[in-house]
């Protein structure tokens, strides 16, 4: 998924202005006049039924499926089968580790879901970037659309501003807003722990997000540097140690980053070099073919390729 191309620098914003911009308050965080209005916003941003793996009963994003019939988060239905179980976890019915299928129509879903929930997050961010950090309802929506399952790698786009480039996080550091830059790394953490000593599998890799922590804006301000900004310019001595433990977990997290990226640069050189031998050994097949049937391909064979290009003057095909 190629999030930084999604922008909204199209959208304008018609009411309150702060910081020479101008702000919609569509995407304000007013706190919810009652339980009932809470819950209306929690289902307009469920994602559906068919889209919630039913071991994690999260936001698929690598989804697979089963002998069952239904549709599993690939590392969740893996690590099921690792831990001895032959069952479906809906049905009960028998299943084959081997018989599992990428379900693409399903991530498309899944995808335009956590995308759209992850211009909302981005745009709420923004809001509270450009109101001193203030989020009158304590985070319920934030926590909300991250559970609901927002893409916190999407980037604004606005060409010419300090904070072009920025996401969610880098909004929240630098309008020094700590509960919620917490909140956010937390769900990216879990989410997307990087390692599982359970689970080995390399085509897992290719899904994973890029990394939260190491993207910069186009000012090159990373969430590292943010916050050891941060920190220079704290005068209280808890806040300050509150926000350099913020910086440990951030460098921890980068370092984490750095690794998965390795790890799927390494894993796109192997699977690029299987490729590669593959492809030899089908060349090496078709000349010993050829050779064997000295140089005429006869009729057309799916295993050894379409044949010459002169094979198919000497054809007679009636056409009825």
């Amino acid at each position: 998924m190629n999030s930084s191309i999604t922008s909204i620098s199209s959208t304008t914003y018609p009411s309150s202005k702060t910081n020479d911009l101008t702000v919609d308050e569509n995407y304000a965080c007013y706190q919810f006049s009652c339980d009932e209005e809470f819950d209306d916003y929690l289902h307009s941003i469920s994602p559906k039924r068919e889209l919630v793996c039913p071991i994690t009963q999260e936001v698929l994003h690598d989804p697979v499926v089963a002998e069952d019939g239904y549709t599993y988060e690939r590392t969740a239905l893996l690590r099921w089968f690792s831990m001895g179980r032959t069952r479906s976890p809906v049905t009960n019915s028998f299943m084959s580790e081997q018989s599992i299928f990428s379900n693409l129509a399903i991530q498309g879903m899944a995808q335009q879901h956590t995308e759209k929930l992850g211009l909302e997050l981005l745009k709420r961010c923004f809001y509270i970037y450009n109101h001193e950090g203030k989020c009158p309802d304590n985070g319920s929506r934030i926590a909300s659309l991250l559970d609901a399952g927002a893409d916190t790698d999407l980037r604004f786009n606005e060409s010419s501003k300090e904070y072009d480039g920025n996401t969610c996080l880098l909004f929240l550091i630098q309008c020094h807003n700590l509960n919620l830059s917490r909140m956010i790394l937390d769900h990216d953490s879990h989410q997307n722990p990087y390692e599982d000593p359970n689970i080995n599998d390399d085509n897992s890799l290719s899904t994973r997000k890029n990394g939260l922590i190491n993207i910069s804006n186009q000012a090159g301000v990373s969430c590292t540097s943010a916050v050891k900004n941060v920190i220079k310019n704290k005068r209280n001595s808890s806040e300050k140690e509150a926000w350099e433990e913020f910086l440990n977990r951030i460098k921890i997290r980068a370092s984490q980053e750095r690794e998965i990226l390795e790890e799927r640069n390494r894993y796109r050189l192997r699977a690029n070099a299987e490729h590669r031998e593959r492809q030899r050994a089908l060349a090496a097949d078709n000349a010993s073919h050829n050779n064997a049937t000295g140089g005429q391909n006869g009729p057309i064979n799916v295993v050894h390729g379409l044949g010459s290009m002169q094979s198919y003057g000497k054809c007679k095909c009636n056409i009825l």
